[in-house]
């Protein structure tokens, strides 16, 4: 079951959305506390892996030697939840050097994409260390 954020709902929509989806998943008696308890944890939770994540990209986008990165980001997490991008690229703002600018984009099927990079520069890499010699049957 696949459960999705919508950004443009307001505060009573998004109350019964959550409520919706707490019956979907069989609890039946949601109450109006349980509904806010539910979207206060989801919030903290929200926050603390965009910073968990803002602190990993830091690190990486300062170690680039370069002024400006892209960095693609692939999941239904950061596809669908409403404040997940703003709120990644808040926190790797803060923590970064002033000098470094970085942009974050969507990249689909990123992992089929990085398997098949992978695959490429290591076929480059070992014909280049194998006198050129490329094998046509891989």
């Amino acid at each position: 079951m696949q459960l999705h954020f919508n950004a443009n709902r307001d505060e009573t929509k998004s109350i019964a959305y959550v409520k919706k989806l707490t019956q979907r998943l069989g609890y039946v008696m949601c109450t109006d506390p349980d509904t806010a308890i539910i979207r206060y944890v989801c919030s903290v939770v929200t926050v603390r892996a965009t910073q968990l994540l803002a602190a990993v990209l830091a690190a990486l986008i300062d170690r680039c030697d370069r002024p400006r990165v892209t960095v693609a980001i692939d999941g239904s997490l950061y596809k669908h939840h409403p404040k997940f991008h703003r709120l990644m690229t808040d926190f790797t703002r803060e923590l970064l050097d002033t000098d470094k600018t970085f942009k974050l984009i969507l990249a689909e099927d990123g992992s089929g994409k990085g398997a098949g990079l992978v695959a490429a520069i290591a076929q480059r890499f070992w014909a280049k260390h194998n006198n050129n010699y490329i094998d046509t049957k891989l």
